[in-house]
């Protein structure tokens, strides 16, 4: 039969958790911590070897999204700003004196 592989997360009470110890279980038998005894403290473990990326895939969406905020925050700080309609009137009397 086929093995499933799961990890305990249970880390307050349990000496598999802490060592990040992979549990394999066969089809048909119960799913429990044989460490701990907790039913629900097992989840699947994930297939492979860790990956050297940094981080995990929801944390990559986060930071992208920070930092998209950040680049716009400077991008609109360092646009310039329109004059204001008087200082514009005044700029033009005064290179166009013939306009009053």
């Amino acid at each position: 039969m086929a093995a499933k592989k799961y990890k305990c997360t249970n880390f307050g009470n349990c000496d598999a958790a802490l060592s990040k110890e992979v549990i394999e279980i066969e089809d048909g038998e119960e799913i429990v911590c044989p460490t701990c005894k907790e039913a629900k403290s097992l989840a699947p473990a994930a297939g492979g070897p860790p990956s050297s990326g940094g981080g995990s895939g929801s944390m990559k969406w986060v930071l992208i999204g920070a930092g998209a905020l950040v680049a716009i925050g400077l991008v609109w700080m360092l646009m310039p700003s329109s004059p204001q309609p008087e200082v514009a009137g005044a700029m033009l009397i005064d290179f166009f004196p013939r306009l009053k």
